[in-house]
């Protein structure tokens, strides 16, 4: 099905007001659960960093509960419907308090499979050989270019290769051996402890962008919220 242009129209005019109702919506369902965090989250980090972790901060903090949800872009709205985000970059955004949770790397990653019974990746330059598994979005970029060129691959054309539009995708690519991907410090250390993915370089390129924990202004007092970042804070800087 493809909308008409008066279609294209009526949605464009009427799309604020349905983001408005949904805010409304979800500040009246939070409000009847008691103390609720609003964490509006990258896929990848939650899956793999903040989930994985929760239950320890609800142990200690069974009165306050979570309403976690995945974001496609940032919201820059001067009425964000989140208490608390996890958003990738360079920390510079307008409006919002944001705290660098962690010095971040970036190497290959790939599945143990690929790595024993595919052609031989003992140097970047290797990877000539192999798919190499992209992902690139609104939020993400691609960290493909800046790795080979610090490892000194340059103008090489791979046997294929995969693009995805989510860094969780791609990872997840790597793991069922379709290809080699980008890995992030913090997002695959879990499936490298577990052997789901493997590290093939003895090659991390430090990464100028990095998550970041993002509050907004008018809620970085918040008693819930300034609770849940400090423990935030300190859990991935001691582990990561």
């Amino acid at each position: 099905m493809t909308p008409t242009d008066a279609a294209i129209s009526y949605l464009n005019t009427i799309q604020p007001s349905l983001y408005e109702i949904s805010l409304a919506t979800n500040r009246l369902i939070d409000q009847g659960t008691g103390d609720v965090v609003s964490v509006a989250c990258l896929g990848a980090f939650a899956m793999k960093c903040l989930l994985p972790m929760l239950e320890e901060f609800r142990s200690s903090h069974p009165d306050i509960n979570f309403h976690i949800r995945t974001m496609a872009q940032f919201q820059t709205s001067s009425s964000p419907d989140y208490d608390l985000a996890v958003w990738h970059g360079l920390g510079n955004w307008p409006g919002v308090k944001a705290e660098r949770l962690f010095e971040e790397e970036i190497f290959p990653v790939c599945s143990p499979s690929l790595l024993e019974s595919g052609p031989k990746l003992k140097r970047p330059s290797d990877l000539k050989h192999h798919t190499i598994v992209r992902a690139n979005s609104e939020i993400l970029r691609d960290d493909w270019p800046f790795w080979l060129d610090a490892a000194g691959v340059v103008g090489t054309t791979f046997a294929g290769e995969m693009a995805c539009s989510y860094l969780l995708i791609s990872l997840q690519a790597a793991a069922d051996g379709l290809g080699v991907a980008i890995g992030r410090t913090g997002i695959v250390e879990g499936d490298i402890a577990a052997g789901r993915l493997v590290e093939p370089f003895n090659f991390r390129l430090a990464a100028p962008t990095a998550y970041y924990l993002v509050t907004p202004l008018d809620k970085v007092e918040l008693p819930k919220t300034a609770v849940f970042r400090r423990w935030l804070r300190d859990r991935l800087q001691r582990d990561i």
